[in-house]
């Protein structure tokens, strides 16, 4: 054979070899993409579950809570009342940390909102309204997670018939 005849063969295979190799990464990122779903829903389920072990295993915590969120007029002592706090920042730090998740495309909206949702629910009672004031206000989440997060809260308000 020629070297011309030789060389067209070259940059054929060269070419069927780029090819090849494109597919196989396409096909690698579209299983890597898959796991990292499948770790960011685990991570947000095992945060869920943490936390509710957390209140089920702890009479003091789980009296707490149950007297925040269905009492109308409740005081709180100085203990009970940094323990409250750091529940609430419990769940919605963990509902920042999803949402950034599903903003990156590894929750879905489904999944996200229900947990959000769920978060939601466990900060209420006659404290919630302070709570998002002073958290709202303290620079220690995001901006662009608090303005998502009033808008969640505005279009999920439980009725009064839900409470």
């Amino acid at each position: 054979m020629r070297l011309e005849k030789w060389a067209l063969i070259a940059e054929i295979l060269g070419a069927a070899s780029v090819v090849a190799t494109l597919v196989v990464l396409i096909l690698q990122v579209g299983e890597n993409t898959a796991a990292i779903k499948a770790a960011s829903r685990q991570s947000a389920a095992t945060r869920i579950e943490e936390r509710t072990m957390s209140v089920a295993t702890s009479p003091q915590l789980a009296d707490l809570i149950f007297r925040a969120g269905n009492s109308g007029d409740i005081q709180l002592d100085s203990g009970e009342a940094l323990q409250l706090l750091n529940y609430y920042q419990s769940l919605l730090t963990s509902t920042e940390e999803s949402y950034f998740q599903f903003r990156e495309g590894n929750l879905d909206q489904e999944f996200f909102e229900a947990r959000a949702r769920r978060s939601l629910r466990g900060i209420s009672g006659p404290y919630t309204e302070l709570f998002f004031e002073v958290v709202f206000g303290d620079g220690v989440y995001t901006e662009e997670f608090v303005e998502w997060l009033r808008e969640f809260r505005s279009q999920n308000a439980p009725s009064e018939g839900d409470e």
